[in-house]
């Protein structure tokens, strides 16, 4: 695969069978801009990492304020050393960090540890087994089978939960 051993996403460092040291410089570069990435940043943190968090956004986690809940969460960042990079993007990956640019501007971030909050894929196995099981007639008795939330397309969690309603 693609990942490195210090280049890594939220999902595969939450699925670390071990939990590893704690990075001493990590990088979290958040695309989404809702609770993924400042809640990796936060846990890296708390690990003892120095944690830089670099968004293309005005600020991190913007779609945490239709919620009420940004000014906390930032606060919550900086109250734990968490340094946030707006209005910046990652151009390139290195050995010891990264390439990140800002107006123009590119200069180096050291980082032990890279954790790309970025666009995802879907995972729509289930769904393919579970619609190919009722086309064979061994879905167990399935009347029907729909593709809902992240098996159609990775989104906001709001999107996803809208879906099971709106099926329901």
């Amino acid at each position: 695969g693609w990942e490195s051993p210090h280049v890594t996403t939220p999902e595969r460092l939450l699925a670390r069978d071990a939990s590893p040291a704690a990075p001493e410089r990590a990088l979290v570069y958040d695309c989404e801009g809702y609770f993924v990435g400042v809640g990796v940043a936060e846990q890296l943190a708390l690990g003892g990492a120095r944690v830089e968090l670099v968004t293309p956004y005005s600020v991190p986690a913007p779609v945490l304020d239709s919620t009420f809940e940004g000014r906390f969460t930032r606060a919550r960042l900086d109250s734990l050393g968490v340094v946030a990079h707006t209005g910046t993007t990652v151009a390139a990956i290195d050995d010891d960090g990264c390439t990140v640019v800002r107006a123009g501007r590119e200069r180096h971030e050291a980082a032990d540890l890279v954790v790309l909050v970025t666009a995802r894929r879907s995972d729509d196995a289930l769904h393919r087994e579970l619609r190919d099981g009722l086309a064979a007639g061994t879905a167990g008795g399935l009347a029907a089978v729909y593709a809902i939330g992240d098996c159609v397309a990775p989104r906001l969690l709001a999107d996803c939960v809208f879906d099971g309603h709106r099926l329901a």
